[in-house]
């Protein structure tokens, strides 16, 4: 399928001056440059300025005589480089690589000094020393410093033109309205992960005035050409219609799981209905002769800006007027051929594409806030039917062939329900990892007791953790909050069930 405001860059890689003046430092273990020093210095020397050297009184033979053969021997050096014509030709060609590489990096961020900005704002030094710790470059960590800079001060002209987006263009006036009240002193830096064709997706956090919260995000940096330096930020929608979403998530794993190459029309619409458009594609180059085209959970009079059937709908599916976009791409003997599928969960465009030879591709947008689940924490109803079956009898053999997380979802709701007896019966048996009673944990849970408010703000974002097994009696559920990236470590008991560990989150 067509993708609507993609671009292709060239993935060669350039060299940059700071990387070719500290060559000589890349085989020298324990000798890493200040980032710091080095831009004062690249600064200073760009700028002409004069560094004092002070002068000493005292003098003493053993230092001149060493001193008096070094001056002879550059000077005998200087007259062989500038007899040649190939070392000037060499110097020249420094020099000219030098002011290219400044003018490919500075000329759109002209008036922009990386050393002054980052002297001047804790959060933009954060930004630049880790991003270039990463990333082994000082290039992404400011021009990253420098896309900060300009949201600060609402340079609409440098970020039209550094920015582009996934998927659909935004409108730059709506990007800078959406960091308006973000203070950028409190910017950190949570991870950078680099990909060898010259991209960097930076998750990032800051405190927003206005919401009164702290706000997490990632952007894309891409350094892949060098002429054309790039930020990819994606600006989530305002409102997102979670019962809506709710519906879009069951259909989209319904179509998942009946994708099947082969299939006949009539078996089509037994499965997928008949409310599809139908329309050819000449450009079609796997032999595909004709589409049909569902558009599900869609909104009534939705009117689409993309000039045909075959592109994806990015702004209707981003702003959930339609809810999946689906294809069927048909042979000349009326079989499936391929199918795609794309749809919108928490702001984010999802993709799955079967092709002709069986293959299956899955992509999401990678880039825009991290938005968490804050719905309340609740069982389903299979896990509210089993755990109640436990709370009666908190027996072991209750607990066979269930889930992981769900026994850690038991855990939870036990707290809730304060039904410590059940709690401490999911507690690992293992003897070498008990750490107390069971009457010492009634009586400290009596003792420090929680609110329901204070037991969900920890569990917040537990809702869509997933069990991550390390080995064959060890494991933790990895879930996202406020806080970060989060682990409830469990441990599997000599009769096969999983049991919380003491202390879980510790």
């Amino acid at each position: 399928m067509k993708k609507g405001g993609d671009y292709i860059m060239d993935n060669r890689k350039h060299e940059s001056f700071d990387q070719r003046f500290l060559a000589p430092l890349k085989n020298r273990p324990g000798l890493e440059p200040d980032e710091i020093f080095v831009e004062k210095l690249r600064s200073e020397l760009t700028n002409g300025s004069k560094t004092s050297i002070p002068l000493r009184q005292k003098w003493h033979w053993p230092i001149l005589v060493p001193m008096a053969m070094a001056v002879l021997l550059f000077s005998v050096l200087s007259a062989s480089f500038l007899g040649s014509d190939t070392s000037k030709e060499s110097s020249e060609n420094v020099k000219m690589a030098d002011e290219e590489d400044k003018d490919k990096s500075d000329k759109k961020s002209e008036g922009r000094d990386i050393y002054n900005l980052i002297a001047s704002n804790e959060g933009f030094k954060r930004v630049y020393q880790t991003v270039t710790k990463s990333t082994g470059s000082p290039t992404a960590g400011r021009e990253l410093v420098f896309y900060f800079d300009a949201l600060q001060k609402k340079d609409e002209k440098y970020i039209q033109d550094v920015l582009v987006f996934e998927y659909f263009e935004n409108n730059v006036k709506e990007v800078l309205d959406y960091y308006h009240s973000a203070d950028f002193s409190t910017l950190e830096i949570e991870s950078v992960e680099s990909s060898q064709h010259g991209r960097s997706l930076v998750t990032f956090n800051f405190l927003d005035n206005r919401k009164k919260d702290l706000i997490r995000k990632r952007l894309l940096v891409d350094l892949s050409d060098g002429k054309h330096i790039k930020v990819l930020d994606y600006i989530d929608p305002a409102e997102i219609n979670f019962e809506k979403e709710a519906k879009v998530k069951v259909k989209a794993e319904y179509l998942d799981n009946n994708f099947r190459l082969g299939m006949t029309e009539k078996e089509a619409i037994q499965i997928f209905g008949s409310s599809y458009e139908e329309y050819t594609d000449s450009d079609a180059e796997d032999g595909t002769v004709k589409y049909w085209l569902y558009q599900l959970e869609a909104d009534e009079n939705t009117t689409s800006k993309v000039p045909n059937k075959s592109m994806v709908d990015f702004e209707n599916l981003h702003n959930q007027k339609i809810g999946i976009q689906f294809w069927i791409g048909w042979s000349t003997d009326e079989k499936v051929m391929n199918m795609s599928m794309f749809y919108s969960l928490k702001g984010k465009i999802h993709s799955k594409i079967l092709k002709s030879d069986g293959t299956i591709l899955e992509d999401q947008q990678l880039t825009g806030e991290i938005i968490l689940d804050t719905t309340p924490f609740k069982l389903d109803e299979e896990e509210t039917i089993a755990y109640e079956r436990f709370r009666k009898d908190p027996s072991a053999k209750h607990l066979k062939n269930i889930a992981p997380l769900s026994i850690a979802r038991f855990y939870i709701q036990a707290q809730l329900d304060r039904d410590y007896h059940a709690q401490y019966a999911l507690y690992t048996t293992q003897p070498e990892r008990v750490m107390w009673s069971k009457e010492k944990h009634l009586e400290e849970a009596l003792k420090y007791e929680e609110s329901k408010e204070d037991i969900l703000r920890v569990f917040e974002g537990f809702n869509e953790g997933e069990f991550v097994q390390i080995n064959d009696t060890d494991g933790y559920v990895q879930f996202q909050n406020k806080n970060g990236l989060q682990g409830f470590s469990m441990t599997k008991d000599p009769d096969g069930v999983w049991k919380v560990n003491f202390m879980p989150m510790q």
